[in-house]
């Protein structure tokens, strides 16, 4: 049986009240970035090995903001 590629996070990097910083493709505003508070420890895809942040935005909207996006985590 083929070994599953360890993640790319072996510790989390993420904690309940962490700034993330994100690339917003689709901004509502003049800024191409957003700042959300992170809700807990990043969620990795078992098959993908990628990993997805839970956030709240700064309107109160929850999100997974997939990992590709996150340019800072203050």
């Amino acid at each position: 049986m083929k070994e599953q590629p360890a993640s790319l996070i072996d510790t989390p990097v993420l904690h309940a009240g962490t700034v993330v910083v994100y690339f917003d493709p689709e901004p509502t505003d003049e800024s191409s970035f957003g700042r959300a508070t992170a809700m807990g420890p990043e969620v990795i895809d078992p098959r993908t090995h990628g990993w997805w942040a839970p956030i709240t935005r700064q309107d109160g909207t929850v999100d997974l903001l997939p990992s590709t996006l996150i340019v800072g985590i203050a």
